[in-house]
């Protein structure tokens, strides 16, 4: 809970490339707060992303593929 209270103010620091990946069923961490991240961040270069049917652990989900895809044209797109 410190983390993300620490993470929270520097949100509106980021000015690089942003992608906020989110799994529509994830349990943990509701879609709200990848909203809210969205909202505060000020980068021009930004983007969120829903994997349908994932949870929280995307990158250990049958969806992983498609976010491995995603991250990989979204650090292409940045360059």
């Amino acid at each position: 809970m410190k983390l993300v209270k620490q993470t929270k103010n520097s949100l509106e620091k980021l000015h690089l490339p942003v992608l906020i990946v989110q799994g529509e069923s994830d349990g943990i961490v509701p879609a709200s707060s990848a909203e809210f991240i969205y909202h505060k961040v000020p980068s021009r270069q930004k983007e969120m992303f829903y994997l349908p049917d994932c949870k929280h652990h995307v990158c250990h989900e049958p969806c992983a593929e498609q976010l491995f895809e995603k991250v990989e044209h979204f650090l292409k797109k940045a360059i």
